[in-house]
């Protein structure tokens, strides 16, 4: 029986002990021990191989979903580390961070492999960059996200002072010297108080965390505030182009566009290529304020009329001249984003009463027909063009220019037969004298009376002027015998 059989027999209890079985088999014991450690020793030897290819990895979790498997924590969290590090240079004023919710649940794989590569460009595509921020909603209607509170407030503020007045004089001054110093103000010079400021809409905040870039700037939140839009909209003056043509182009009005431009008005004449602010405003908040407004203003003065039979009806001649009075007023002004919507006078106090002017005025009827007497149709003035041939045409009249005033006088006594316009002459009127007479006067700026009427020798009848084919302020004058033009000066009393 062979060593191995005997022991096998041994360890099923059909032999003596070991020892007997030793004492009996020496060699053959000391052979089978030998086979014993050699194999525990190997068993101790594999596990060592084992454990040693057994490494930790870590499963990565992202909002409870798994993303991947990844060597160490550290990976994950150095490389967040660095994106805020990131983030904070490009986002500098604001406090930034990455939104995640990342968990980890480690595990002993043999010969396992991470997958950090992996993980890291999940996590790019994943994790979002936000910022606190306030959410500004005015009357029910979100406008933005401002950084914080704190620059919201500042920005209301400098929204508040866009409408506020320029106070004309210093605060505090009282009783008498406050009024010498409203009285030296010129005529309708204001002083402004300011009473009340404030915002009628109601401005509702909300902390949020959001991405940075839909954190408004300070200039395109004061921006949404004033104008209605963040950014402004220039337009390029082309050839040909007026202020009612460019508001009809960009569907604004032409008050919206003067309003824009401060120093334009409906007159400016535009120059090619200027640039002109043409946003269309819908201001989001109103701005209200009340203000004290004193003002150093004139009083109308009253005319009083007299009349004159020696004088002809129409005729008018100043016997004392009016003069406005001065008096202090306080209002209570009420506006909204700089518009005026309501003033209420205060108080006045008057510091100069008016003086009254006095006019004498003709009641006497004139002659129907004219003495065939002539006078000199201005109150001086020097003939600059003769009656006779000029440039080639003949002249039928005088050209006078030079005069003391602008009036233009009656000729003679007659009834007005024509006053308008009359292709080169512009503004013309013409005087039936009767007995075949009439004059002729060309070149006005205004009418004094009207077809039909009656006018007296003297009677002032129109204003010189610079209408029709005229090279300069003069008076044409024309007498007319039978409608055919005749030499004033032949006829002419001066």
């Amino acid at each position: 029986m062979s060593y191995v059989k005997k022991m096998g027999d041994w360890i099923r209890g059909k032999t003596p002990g070991l020892f007997g079985y030793i004492r009996a088999n020496k060699k053959a014991a000391i052979a089978s021990v030998s086979i014993v450690t050699v194999l525990a020793t190997g068993s101790l030897i594999g596990n060592q191989y084992y454990q040693s290819q057994v490494n930790t990895l870590y499963h990565v979790f992202l909002k409870g979903q798994e993303i991947g498997v990844a060597s160490d924590p550290s990976v994950v969290e150095n490389w967040i580390a660095e994106q805020n590090k990131l983030a904070q240079q490009k986002y500098k004023d604001m406090d930034v961070s990455f939104d995640s919710d990342i968990t980890y649940k480690s595990e002993r794989v043999y010969k396992g492999q991470a997958e950090d590569d992996k993980v890291l460009s999940v996590l790019e595509k994943s994790l979002e960059v936000k910022a606190d921020a306030v959410k500004v909603v005015i009357n029910g209607e979100f406008l933005g996200y401002a950084k914080d509170q704190e620059t919201l407030n500042k920005i209301l503020e400098e929204v508040k002072s866009t409408y506020l007045p320029q106070t004309a004089a210093e605060e505090g001054i009282e009783g008498k010297e406050k009024r010498v110093q409203i009285a030296s103000l010129a005529n309708n010079e204001e002083k402004t108080d300011l009473l009340e400021v404030d915002i009628k809409e109601n401005i509702d905040v909300q902390n949020e965390t959001v991405s940075p870039d839909k954190i408004l700037s300070e200039d395109q939140l004061k921006s949404l505030f004033i104008n209605g839009t963040e950014e402004q909209v220039i337009h390029k003056v082309e050839k040909g182009e007026y202020l009612g043509l460019i508001a009809e182009k960009y569907n604004v009005k032409v008050a919206d566009i003067l309003k824009n431009n401060p120093g334009l008005t409906e007159e400016t004449l535009l120059q090619i290529g200027q640039e002109i602010n043409v946003t269309a405003l819908q201001p989001k908040v109103t701005v209200k304020t009340v203000e004290k407004v004193t003002r150093r203003e004139t009083i109308d003065y009253d005319v009083e009329v007299r009349q004159d039979d020696s004088m002809f009806r129409g005729e008018t001649r100043i016997v004392q001249n009016g003069k406005e009075g001065l008096k202090i007023a306080e209002y209570k002004v009420t506006k909204e984003n700089g518009d005026k919507i309501n003033e209420e006078l205060l108080n006045e106090e008057v510091i100069e009463d008016p003086i009254t002017k006095i006019v004498i005025k003709g009641t006497k009827l004139p002659p129907a027909k004219g003495s065939g007497r002539f006078i000199w149709p201005t109150n001086g003035g020097i003939i600059t063009s003769g009656y006779g041939p000029r440039w080639g045409e003949f002249h039928a009249g005088l050209d006078i220019a030079g005069a003391k005033d602008l009036n233009i006088l009656a000729s003679d006594s007659g009834v007005v037969e024509f006053v308008g316009w009359s292709g080169g002459w512009g503004k013309r009127i013409i005087i039936d004298h009767g007995n075949g007479w009439k004059t002729a006067y060309s070149h006005l700026s205004r009418f004094k009376v009207s077809e039909g009427d009656k006018v007296g020798k003297g009677q002032v009848i129109a204003i010189m002027g610079n209408t029709g084919r005229s090279t300069g302020v003069h008076l044409d004058f024309q007498i007319l015998k039978n409608g055919v033009p005749v030499n004033p000066l032949n006829y002419v009393s001066r």
